[in-house]
């Protein structure tokens, strides 16, 4: 975490109350976007494998398993912070894959970024742009899951 405020300061030029005040805002203000958890809870209950990939800085990813308990529930996590790269790069599609096994042809990206939804169609997964959670269950029903 020090790192992260550190680089903020040096990268942004801002002073360390600053970014302590960023920090505090982004812990304060993710919250889970309506439908999403009951989505993500009925594809596990569905028995398919549940993964998290994030661009988040280590405190803010320490902060949601505290807050959240569908942290506990995933199959897996990659946190960019942790491994270095960052979406859309390919490399961290690759470590997804290689941590836990899966075969890109054969998963779903979720994101809502446009940019990480390329990033990922461009190493072969299947990818799905968030805007709502009804979308993304119409989405993933298209791509044939049943859940």
């Amino acid at each position: 975490f020090r790192s992260a405020k550190a680089a903020y300061v040096r990268e942004f030029d801002l002073a360390p109350g600053q970014v302590d005040s960023i920090f505090h805002h982004v812990k304060a203000t993710q919250d889970p976007i309506p439908g999403s958890m009951e989505l993500l809870s009925r594809v596990r209950r569905a028995g398919y494998g549940t993964y998290a990939l994030s661009d988040n800085v280590k405190e803010i990813v320490a902060h949601l398993k505290e807050r959240y308990r569908f942290w506990d529930d995933l199959d897996g996590a990659v946190i960019s912070a942790e491994v270095g790269t960052l979406k859309p790069g390919p490399e961290i599609y690759g470590y997804l894959a290689t941590d836990y096994g899966l075969e890109l042809s054969e998963t779903v990206f979720i994101d809502d970024i446009d940019a990480n939804v390329r990033g990922a169609r461009a190493v072969g997964l299947h990818a799905v742009q968030f805007t709502g959670a009804a979308q993304c269950e119409a989405a993933l029903r298209e791509l044939g899951l049943e859940f």
